[in-house]
């Protein structure tokens, strides 16, 4: 079984109603998953010990993944590398539902009526050795037109992301997990570093085709990300390639279940996804949705950047 009785101490201090709710719910949940078998390709398949157990006890993960991204500069992972506490189901649950009230992307540019996108952001001061994040000031997303030709050169403001969301456990647990994977000498932890977060819906209505990366195979500048997948439901698609620079495709993943994940040092790659289809009979369908017969596709993206320092973001 895995340890994971020193939650309270960390969060002893908080005030915060979500949390305390969450820590309710992981004492009275708080035995976790019985470890699975890990999966063939993992380097210490049959060990008791795991590489990473998340700060708050929301899940840990089996296969040490630092050295794929040290020496490939990403990495995949699928759910069922992810060993979820009963806490952290609990916090998984409540995450999916912060995609139920984003605001409609202006910026998206769908075909249809039926195919939209919604879309929160936001951008968060990270101290990576105590794990905190404290929420900055509203901010646009900018990107220059040599980054995203589609949408490039503008301020994007979206919805701002809520409390639920960045109160959330498994949300918190996500960030320090995502940070630990990339290679940092020990001098850069000492450092705040900007955190920033996008959350978004995609929805194909019955019948249609829509875009996940309307601007194509590009880079968002980021030094470091992670994308993972909340939730997908009634749709086909959506195939993830990541490539060099250029262009000479390396790996791909499609995202099928909740917490299937992608990491890369994003400055030096590129990626693309394929368009989803409505499929009526594809995936898990969760009622109510915001539109009758439409598919859907939730994803969790959190980047970080260090600015004035060659951690910057490539705008």
């Amino acid at each position: 079984m895995l340890n994971s009785t020193n939650i309270e101490q960390d969060i002893k201090q908080s005030t915060n109603p979500k949390q305390l709710e969450q820590l309710e719910q992981f004492t009275q949940f708080g035995k976790c998953i019985e470890v699975k078998p890990l999966t063939p390709n993992s380097p210490i398949s049959n060990s008791p010990i795991l590489p990473f157990t998340s700060r708050r006890g929301t899940f840990s993960i089996a296969t040490d993944l630092r050295p794929q991204v040290e020496q490939h500069k990403y990495a995949i992972a699928t759910a069922e590398n992810f060993y979820l506490s009963n806490s952290g189901k609990v916090a998984l649950e409540q995450l999916q539902k912060c995609w139920d009230s984003l605001e409609y992307d202006a910026f998206y540019g769908e075909k249809h009526p039926s195919c939209q996108r919604s879309r929160c952001y936001a951008e968060f001061d990270y101290a990576p050795k105590v794990g905190t994040l404290q929420l900055r000031q509203h901010q646009p997303y900018v990107q220059s037109k040599e980054m995203n030709a589609y949408a490039g050169g503008k301020d994007r403001h979206f919805g701002d992301l809520t409390a639920e969301t960045y109160d959330n456990f498994l949300f918190q647990d996500l960030v320090d997990y995502n940070f630990s994977l990339f290679p940092l000498e020990e001098m850069w932890l000492d450092r705040l570093w900007i955190c920033q977060v996008h959350i978004m819906r995609i929805v194909v209505g019955a019948g249609q085709t829509t875009a996940i990366t309307p601007e194509g195979i590009h880079s968002d500048g980021y030094p470091f990300a992670g994308l993972h997948l909340l939730d997908r439901g009634d749709v086909v698609g959506g195939e993830t390639t990541i490539y060099q620079l250029d262009e000479t495709p390396l790996a791909k993943i499609t995202f099928e279940h909740p917490l299937d994940s992608l990491w890369l040092e994003d400055r030096h790659l590129k990626h693309s996804v394929t368009d989803i289809a409505y499929s009526h009979e594809k995936g898990p369908k969760k009622e109510p949705k915001k539109l009758m017969e439409a598919g859907y596709r939730d994803l969790l993206a959190i980047s970080f950047s260090l600015p004035e320092s060659i951690y910057s973001k490539k705008i």
